[in-house]
This record gives C-alpha cells, sequence and structure tokens, in this order.
C-alpha cells in the first residue's frame, strides 16, 4: 500500500509498476524560508536581486490535451518557466514536490497508473547531488528542466461501499450518499468530496458528530478500476439540548438564546444550526459569530449548542457617493449605533445631497432623517423599522418639500423569501407642470421578495423578484384613494462553469390606478430614463410631456434590461447591454408610444467587495435634455 498526495489508499494489484511517492513527505521536509538548509546542509546561495531562467521540457507519452493542460497548471517547474526564478533554494522546492504534484494532478483524471521522472539541471531529483547542480546552473543563469511523463490509462469506478467500523455495511448511511457512480471516471477529488457528503448525509439525519474514519482505494490495474471503502462512524443521533452563548458584553445572552430558530428537545439538524449563524451574522452587532456543537452527546440525547461571538464596536460613521454625467453626483454620510438598547437595535442617522454640479442651488435634492431597527419582535424572524425623513426633490418634472414617514413589520420566512406590512403617513408641497399641491397622505405599503441569486453584488446563477402594493386615502384631487403597485423581476444565467460569462436580464412595471394623471402626487407617478432605468437618457426624460414639453410622468411604467457580463480577466470585465422601455399616461402600459432605447457598453473592476461599476450609454432617440453620451459610475452591477 502507499499514501498518495490525495489522501488516498491504493492496493496496487498488478505488477512492474512504479508506485508513486508521498506528496506529504515532500512538503514536510520543505523549508520554513530560503535561509533554512534544504538539501547537504547547504543554506540558500541565492541573490534575490539575481533572477536565472528555467526551460522546462514537458514529454508526454499518451493522453490528451487535458493531460498537458493538468500538468502545466500542477508544476512548480512551469510557473517559475513563466516567471523566473530568483534563488537555487526556489527551484529545489519545486523541484522535490513536482513528481508529487504531477501525480496528483493524474489521480484527479483517474489516472492511477501514471508513471513521471523529473529532472533538473541533467539530475534526477532523487539523487543527493541535485542541490549542488542546481547552484551550478542557476549561477550560469538557465536552469534546464524535464518533466517525462507516461499519464497511463483513465480508471473508472468499480465498487463502492460504506462500513461501519465493525466491517459490516452501514445501517445509517449508503453508497448512493456519496454521490458517486459505477462506472464514472474515478477522479480523486469526486473520491475525497465523497467523504463530506456522507458527513453530511448522516449529520442530516439527526447524527451530530457523525464523521467518515477512513477511506480506501484500491486500483485494479488489469481490470482499469477503483474500488472504494469508506469506514463511517455516525455517533449517537441527538436532539437540540440547551443554547450556551461566550463573548458577549453589551449584547443580552438571553436574547442570543431566545432568537434560536430551533426548540430544546427537537431533532439536530445542521441546517438550522447553519441558519442561526447566518441571522447573527445579519444583527451586524458581531465581529464573529461561530456556532458549534458540543463535543458530546448528553446523556439524555441531546446536545449542546455552543454560540462564541466578538462584538462590534457600538458606533460607525461612513461617507459615499455616486455619479453620473446626466443626474450629476450625490454625497451621503451617515452615523450608526449598532447595540442602542442591548437587543442588537439599531439606530442610524443618515444625510444625502443629490443633483451635485449639474444643477443650480436651489435645484439640488436632499434626504436627512434616521431608521431605527428593533430585531426578532415576537420571535426572530421579525423585525421593527421605524424611520423618519425631510426630503427635498428636484428632478426636472417636479420639485417636492415633504416629510415622510414609515412603521413596517418584515417577516422573514427565511434567508431567500420576506413580507413586509407597513404604515406610511407623509406630508408634501408639490410644484409641477399643473400647478401647486399640498397632500397629507396615509398609505399601507406590503411588499415580498424572493432572491435566489449566489451572490448580492455581481450574481451569476438565480433570480430576484421584488414586488409592493400600496393603498393610499387622503385627499388627491379628484379622488380620496389611490392604488400603487410595482414589480421588478431579474434573471442570471452563467452560459460557462468559471462564468466568464453571465446573461442578466431585468423587467420594471409599475402602475398607479385612482386619481387622474394631473391629480397623482408627482413623486407618486411613474418615470423612464437614468441610470436606473434607462441608461443613456436623461433622468425622467423617457416620459410622458405635457404640450409645452414639460416632462409630467405618468401612471404605468414598463422597462426591461439585457446584459452580457464578461470577464476579460480575473479583474477586469466588458459588459454590452441594452435598456428600453417607456412610462405613460394611462394606469396600465398600452405601449402607444414607442419605446425608447438605449445602448452601451460598461467596463467593470472587480474588487473583494465587489464590482466598480462605469457605464456609456447613448439614446438611440434624442428627447429634449438627452445628452449626446451619458456615463454612470458606482460600485455592484447595474442590478
Amino acid at each position: 500500500m502507499t499514501r498518495i498526495a490525495s489522501g488516498l489508499t491504493c492496493v496496487l494489484l498488478s505488477t512492474g509498476l512504479a508506485t508513486p511517492a508521498s506528496a506529504r513527505w515532500f512538503w514536510e521536509r520543505e523549508p520554513a524560508s530560503d535561509a533554512q538548509t534544504t538539501a547537504g546542509g547547504k543554506a540558500d546561495r541565492g541573490d534575490a536581486r539575481h533572477r536565472s531562467a528555467v526551460n522546462l521540457t514537458i514529454d508526454i507519452n499518451g493522453g490528451n490535451g487535458d493531460v498537458r493542460s493538468a500538468v502545466q497548471d500542477a508544476s512548480g517547474l512551469y510557473g517559475l518557466e513563466q516567471d523566473g526564478a530568483h534563488s537555487t533554494d526556489e527551484v529545489l522546492r519545486a523541484a522535490l514536490s513536482e513528481r508529487a504534484r504531477i501525480i496528483g494532478a493524474m489521480y484527479q483524471q483517474g489516472r492511477y497508473a501514471a508513471i513521471v521522472e523529473v529532472e533538473v539541471a541533467g539530475t534526477s531529483v532523487s539523487n543527493p547531488a541535485i542541490r549542488d547542480a542546481i547552484d551550478a546552473a542557476f549561477a550560469r543563469g538557465t536552469v534546464p528542466a524535464t518533466i517525462r511523463l507516461t499519464p497511463g490509462p483513465v480508471f473508472h469506478l468499480g465498487t463502492v461501499a460504506v462500513h461501519d467500523p465493525d466491517g459490516r455495511p452501514a445501517t445509517v448511511v449508503g453508497a448512493a450518499a456519496t454521490g458517486l457512480v459505477v462506472g464514472d471516471v474515478a477522479g480523486s477529488a469526486g473520491l475525497v468530496a465523497a467523504e463530506a457528503k456522507l458527513t453530511s448525509a448522516m449529520q442530516n439525519d439527526g447524527y451530530p458528530l457523525a464523521r467518515v474514519t477512513s477511506r480506501e482505494v484500491v486500483a485494479d490495474h488489469r481490470a482499469v478500476k477503483v474500488d472504494v471503502t469508506y469506514v463511517v462512524d455516525p455517533g449517537r443521533s441527538a436532539t437540540f439540548g440547551a443554547v450556551e452563548v461566550r463573548g458577549t458584553d453589551k449584547m443580552n445572552p438571553g436574547l442570543i438564546r431566545r432568537w434560536a430558530p430551533f426548540k430544546a428537545g427537537e431533532r439536530y439538524d445542521p441546517a438550522q444550526v447553519a441558519a442561526y449563524e447566518r441571522y447573527l451574522r445579519g444583527l451586524e452587532v458581531f465581529d464573529s459569530v461561530r456556532v458549534t456543537t458540543a463535543q458530546a452527546v448528553e446523556s439524555d440525547g441531546s446536545i449542546p449548542i455552543i454560540v462564541t461571538v466578538a462584538e462590534r464596536k457600538l458606533h460607525y460613521v461612513g461617507a459615499s457617493a455616486t455619479w453620473s454625467s446626466t443626474d450629476g453626483a450625490a454625497l451621503t454620510a451617515y452615523w450608526g449605533h449598532r447595540n442602542l438598547f442591548g437587543g442588537a437595535e439599531r439606530l442610524r442617522l443618515d444625510a444625502t445631497v443629490s443633483r451635485l454640479f449639474v444643477n443650480a442651488t436651489n435645484d439640488l435634492e436632499y434626504r436627512v432623517g434616521f431608521t431605527f431597527t428593533k430585531p426578532g419582535i415576537w420571535s426572530y424572524k421579525n423585525d421593527l423599522t421605524i424611520a423618519s425623513h425631510l426630503v427635498r426633490e428636484a428632478p426636472k418634472a417636479y420639485t417636492r418639500e415633504g416629510f415622510d414617514n414609515t412603521i413596517s413589520l418584515i417577516h422573514r420566512f427565511d434567508d431567500r423569501r420576506d413580507v413586509s406590512i407597513g404604515f406610511s403617513p407623509s406630508w408634501s408641497h408639490i410644484t409641477d407642470a399643473y400647478g401647486d399641491h399640498y397632500y397629507a397622505l396615509f398609505g399601507m405599503p406590503v411588499a415580498g421578495r424572493i432572491d435566489t441569486t449566489d451572490d448580492k453584488l455581481n450574481p451569476s446563477e438565480g433570480y430576484r423578484a421584488v414586488g409592493s402594493i400600496e393603498p393610499v386615502v387622503g385627499d388627491i384631487g379628484d379622488s380620496n384613494f389611490m392604488l400603487l403597485s410595482n414589480a421588478t423581476f431579474s434573471a442570471y444565467k452563467a452560459l460557462d462553469d468559471a462564468k466568464r460569462f453571465i446573461v442578466a436580464g431585468r423587467v420594471q412595471i409599475g402602475s398607479v390606478v385612482g386619481p387622474s394623471l394631473a391629480d397623482t402626487p408627482a413623486n407618486d407617478r411613474l418615470y423612464a430614463g437614468g441610470g436606473g432605468s434607462i441608461r443613456g437618457y436623461a433622468y425622467q426624460a423617457a416620459s410622458p410631456r405635457d404640450a409645452w414639453g414639460q416632462i409630467t410622468g405618468g401612471r404605468s411604467l414598463f422597462v426591461t434590461s439585457l446584459e452580457l457580463r464578461t470577464r476579460i480577466t480575473e479583474t477586469i470585465g466588458l459588459v454590452p447591454f441594452v435598456d428600453m422601455g417607456s412610462a405613460y399616461t394611462e394606469s396600465w402600459p398600452n405601449f402607444s408610444e414607442p419605446l425608447k432605447i438605449g445602448v452601451g457598453l460598461g467596463l467593470r473592476y472587480f474588487t473583494s467587495i465587489g464590482p466598480l461599476r462605469l457605464d456609456v450609454a447613448v439614446p438611440t432617440t434624442h428627447e429634449k435634455g438627452d445628452p449626446s453620451v451619458a456615463a454612470y459610475i458606482s460600485i455592484g452591477q447595474a442590478f
């Protein structure tokens, strides 16, 4: 038997085959630093200012193009050929680990009979004189290296078995849980991944301390098949026990225990543990959260759950900025408290001024106020939010000064779905194409959200659906009632496994039912055009106008967008896009007006916090006030 790089145990049933050496052996002998001795007791004699070339020859006897690609990806010497070597120790480390790297790459392809020979500076890596040979070649400025590989055949799965520690077939979990299929290629990555699948299957069945104790892989070189056996120890099944909270300071530990999504006595479920940890992280009061099980099941069959947290600083302050060539700049500053009363209550004071640098001072917009959030109302699934803001809006269609207030209760079904209901009184003074208006309105918004995407700022799979409906009462001109509704649906699909090509699409619709267009509050009318709508058109410019060409807005909206998000390098992407749509005077989109279309190209710079976005767009038909070209900068994708 021979231990190999992937941790498999391989029994060779034929003779005359080269037995792979252990990758672990090479890594354990790897020098900790360039100054440490590596071979022959000699210290590194390389000069960091000197770089020598590595000339690598890869000689492959058999296989296909995937073999050469796998060798190049795994090879340390290939990397040095591309970048140059700074020291002899750097070359030596790569040389000593080279054979194990390539053997491991072949195992991933299911090639368990691969024969690999590595020479550097004309000397086999197993030769004790390898260091001296590398030293001499390095000093000359060029280090020749050769990899000779006979990859051998691709092995397929023969049998897959799961046993208890006593050697009998396991009763808690079976071979199907491994995800392995007899007859498939026996790649080592899949054999190793099967362990995690077995462990997960046992834990999902209520065994919190389940584990795979060993894995044996037998390669039959005559039959070119691999038989694999896993030995599992499920431990005892368990129910949820008491929750122990560690690390709290200002936070009330009793509330943390109360917010657990499970009750003592319920069957253990790792999905509930993971959901608990995600919820606690989402409270924004902790720097770190770890939810784990105890090391043993109690005598009563329960297992304690341990919550370990580190609290963040109570206060924070920040600012942000956005800019577009049509809408101008927007600056936001905010201050917040993360744990106001010891129950993760969040208070945020914020102020925003927008439409800077493209408008006169009296046409600027602002929004100043606060938002208070109380999590865990009645249960961990409910949050209460209270918000109040003084606002001034001054787009081309109207000017509004007002006071907006919202009290809402949000209920989360899970991480991806939630609904909310609220009460929203507001007071406004509005000047628009139809004159001066004063409104005192009382709304009851109801909203819902579904988000199945894999990333908030840069999704590549899944969809998002957001919808709201809000009945509003008050003195609204010729009506005392108004019904506002909006819906947005977006979907994302990667076209390749590497997710370098992603198709993204969005559809927005909206409607106002009740008052006439003139009596509908201008801030509740619907508009098209701008960075969040139809790029290339000025803000609100793709909307209905009166006889004098002044924007009035509409009572319905339809906008759709399509993007092809391409990733050119790991940090740079290009995004051709098209937006189209319009707003309409009737309560439902009747497409009486031609669709306004904006086309453009975006540049993305990918960072750890999300992509930085620069979009440049042009309108296909110009409206009054439209630029010939418009640009938009922000963090995150357009939708």
